[in-house]
């Protein structure tokens, strides 16, 4: 949902980027990206002193494989993944996504198996992205070590979930409701709470788009989960505006995770962003963005903000190159200032 909602985008149009689907025949085709960087990250903290740290290593594979008989179609995605970033050469392979569509006609889908969330506005694979990292994230911060602040506070909305998605989708809107395992991808050590959230019931994903014309979409979206540790709920909005080589994006969060060892406990949110994308020529495109997270749980409180300039270049129809410099801050309780500035050098390539 969220690559459909600006489908159309400047920089996609602009740089020429293309995923380049393989046809091997008429029920089967692949498609995949590798992706690649390296990275100086530099952390000055009050209490700390300075840290510094360099990486360069394969971020990503990732083959999908594309099946298509006709009202019946599938895909399954294959990754293999740095899970650690630049802290450890730890790495993963698992199936990202495998799913079954059955169109019902009239833009009517249902999907079973593993699929992604539909909520936010960055897509979750690097060739979604304006620029190298994600909005909320800060990185190799000593005592607070590759803390995600997306979404829920702790981990962002989880990525993939399994279950049955309903999807209706016509020229100007979209909707979405699914039923599954779960809505939130929560570690209990990360802001010190002892809670994991990958234990749910079940989980609700409800989501909504509308383009109302002359480059203007909206989104809203919302989770709600029941978990052994406590409810969690999550709200996401996000509009976006395409006007000539242009795209400003605005994005808002707001959420709640509660806690089984009491209400004191609770964890509050809000997350945002504004971005805009500027494509000057067919094949480069710069970006500029501003995003920002509060978490209130207990006596423990962050507050984070990070400033992000990106450029991109495509070096060919299936290899774009990406620069970016990140400058974060992010403020703790105890009065504690950890800023964090991060150069990447991304090289993607896509086939």
């Amino acid at each position: 949902m969220k690559n459909k909602i600006a489908i159309a985008s400047a920089f996609l149009a602009a740089t020429s980027f293309s995923m380049g689907e393989i046809v091997v025949n008429e029920f089967l085709s692949f498609e995949g990206f590798v992706d690649s960087s390296y990275s100086h990250t530099n952390s000055d903290q009050d209490a700390g002193g300075q840290e510094s740290d360099n990486s360069f290593q394969v971020d990503q594979v990732e083959i999908s494989w594309m099946f298509d008989f006709d009202v019946v179609t599938a895909q399954i995605d294959l990754e293999y993944e740095d899970l650690d970033g630049a802290k450890a050469d730890d790495y993963d392979d698992e199936v990202e996504q495998a799913f079954v569509n059955y169109a019902l006609g009239n833009g009517d889908v249902i999907t079973a198996g593993r699929y992604a969330s539909m909520l936010g506005f960055e897509a979750f694979e690097p060739t979604g992205l304006y620029q190298y990292s994600t909005a909320y994230t800060i990185n190799d911060v000593s005592g607070v070590s590759e803390l995600s602040l997306a979404g829920t506070g702790y981990d962002p909305i989880s990525e993939y979930a399994q279950g049955v998605k309903f999807t209706r989708t016509s020229d100007t809107t979209f909707f979405g409701i699914s039923l599954q395992d779960q809505s939130f991808g929560n570690n209990g050590d990360r802001l010190g709470g002892d809670r994991n959230n990958n234990d749910s019931s079940y989980a609700v994903e409800v989501a909504y788009s509308i383009d109302l014309g002359n480059g203007f979409n909206l989104f809203a979206g919302a989770a709600f989960e029941d978990a052994d540790s406590g409810d969690n709920e999550l709200f996401n909005f996000y509009a976006t505006y395409e006007t000539g080589a242009w795209l400003f994006a605005a994005e808002l969060n707001i959420g709640e995770n509660e806690s089984e060892t009491g209400a004191e406990d609770d964890t509050d949110l809000a997350s945002g962003l504004v971005m805009a994308n500027y494509a000057y020529s067919d094949v480069a495109s710069v970006t500029a963005r501003i995003s920002m997270v509060e978490i209130e749980q207990g006596t423990l409180d962050y507050d984070f903000i990070k400033y992000t300039v990106a450029h991109n270049y495509a070096l060919a129809d299936n290899l774009l190159l990406v620069t970016e410099i990140s400058v974060g801050d992010l403020e703790d309780t105890a009065g504690n200032d950890y800023d964090v500035t991060e150069l990447a050098v991304e090289l993607l390539f896509s086939f």
